[in-house]
């Protein structure tokens, strides 16, 4: 196993401190006051009371749904040499249920505002993260800071499987990904289908990809660098089905890539290219190239699928090899 990274120094004008960040924004004001109602569309919160449920742990408390996370945004994410880094799902927080080390108080989280949110999170999630909020530090360290970045997730809800919050047993990231091993019974076999169509309900909703598609329109940045290959996979779906045909490797441009309408339900589990590791795009020093419009201008972006942080044997523990690529990326950009 490769050991990780040395830890992010973490002072006052460390990688995620406040004055890097912008707390106030638009889309961020609209995931607070309207997630809620979009998690009622997706799950009801009384079908999430009982232990082994799957869905939003915002949405598995005794009171109404709390919002998705807000996006983390840095002062410059809008210009076109910034980055947008984009996750799968965010894992269960919520300090005293939650099997982490990093967790929020749930007073923290019952506020009005997600300005007022933020700050909190930042403090008891992000900066004390080794495991996942270091590491995206180390791979945007030539940023210089946060202030060059926006971070989200696909899915904004905590995709999570709920424990029975006794004896240890405390709500984790659910397994929707899960591949039942040979000889397995049916019920293994229906909880894995189930998480995955769930898992699909939330990052495809319609409000969350509205969002998406608005912070994406609302940046100049054209690099993306998507966390894992789940990632990767629902980036190019999130394109596609917004309309846009011209999405390539930068190695093969006339090559279009397209869904595999065959693994519409389990795409989870698969590969954007089939074969194609993560490790690969780098060994190749390839991305996807991806051009079209989502607004009214027609844009480029240029999208490196990367290891993900939590990933323990990488073949690339301090991402210098993305960082590398990303680069290059960043001198090819298309305005």
């Amino acid at each position: 196993m490769v050991s990780g990274p040395p830890r992010v120094a973490l002072e006052a004008n460390s990688f995620w401190a406040d004055e890097h960040l912008q707390l106030t924004d638009d889309i961020n004001t609209e995931i607070w006051n309207e997630s809620p109602n979009e998690q009622r569309a997706i799950q009801c919160p009384t079908t999430l009371r009982l232990p082994g449920t799957v869905g939003a742990q915002q949405a598995m408390l005794d009171e109404p749904p709390l919002p998705w996370v807000p996006d983390v945004l840095g002062r410059q994410w809008q210009e076109a040499d910034a980055i947008v880094i984009v996750g799968s799902a965010y894992a269960p927080f919520l300090q005293g249920i939650s099997k982490r080390n990093a967790t929020l108080p749930l007073t923290a989280y019952r506020t009005t505002r997600p300005d007022k949110f933020l700050p909190s999170f930042l403090e008891h999630v992000v900066r004390p993260d080794r495991d996942y909020y270091d590491r995206i530090a180390l791979l945007a360290q030539d940023q210089g800071s946060a202030a060059g970045i926006a971070l989200f997730d696909l899915s904004r809800a905590s995709f999570t499987r709920r424990g029975t919050r006794v004896n240890g047993d405390l709500d984790r990231a659910a397994e929707f990904t899960f591949k039942p091993p040979k000889g397995s019974g049916p019920e293994e076999h229906r909880r894995a289908k189930e998480s995955r169509q769930v898992f699909t309900k939330y990052v495809e909703s319609t409000r969350q990809r509205e969002w998406t598609r608005r912070r994406l329109e609302g940046s100049r940045a054209t690099r993306i660098v998507a966390l894992g290959y789940i990632a990767e996979h629902g980036l190019l779906k999130f394109f596609y089905d917004a309309g846009i045909r011209n999405i390539t490797q930068r190695s093969k441009p006339s090559t279009p890539w397209s869904p595999n309408q065959d693994s519409a339900g389990t795409w989870v589990l698969r590969y954007a290219k089939p074969g194609r590791t993560l490790s690969q795009w780098l060994t190749d020093e390839d991305w996807w190239v991806i051009t079209g419009n989502i607004g009214v201008q027609n844009r480029t972006w240029h999208l490196l699928p990367t290891l993900h942080p939590c990933c323990r044997k990488t073949a690339d523990p301090t991402y210098e090899r993305t960082r590398t690529l990303l680069k290059t990326m960043g001198e090819q950009r298309a305005f």
